[in-house]
């Protein structure tokens, strides 16, 4: 599994990816944009990619999901707005309708939430592998 989260939802990723390989699940957590713009170069049909995304519309996210798409990669994507052009860019859609909240012209939106759907993710995930 390959989890791509930038920003503020770096570390939600980073949480999921470790929470995985505690599972034996290979996985890997990209947030730099040029190496997400690398891994179309290694990628395969038989990865999953995981978007976590608090708006939904992050410009990188949604190159890399077209991207997906072309390859024919599996895709699941963690939004807090079930509206997003992401969520309606991949195959998989899990979201919590979370209000956007500006402070200075910034996202101040609650990630938690973000968390929550990762760990039932992964808590499936473990069922599902037990």
């Amino acid at each position: 599994m390959v989890i791509i989260s930038v920003g503020l939802t770096k570390m939600v990723g980073e949480y999921m990816s470790k929470r995985l390989m505690q599972l034996n699940c290979s996985s890997s957590c990209i947030y730099e944009s040029h190496m997400i713009d690398l891994m179309t170069n290694w990628i395969t049909d038989k990865d999953c990619v995981i978007f976590i995304s608090s708006s939904g519309n992050t410009q990188t996210l949604l190159k890399a999901a077209e991207k997906m798409d072309h390859l024919a990669i599996p895709t699941i994507v963690l939004t807090n707005n079930p509206d997003s052009s992401l969520t309606n860019s991949t195959e998989l859609a899990i979201s919590l309708s979370v209000q956007n909240q500006l402070y200075g012209g910034y996202d101040i939106s609650a990630r938690s939430f973000l968390v929550v759907l990762s760990d039932l993710i992964v808590d499936y995930y473990h069922l599902l592998n037990k």
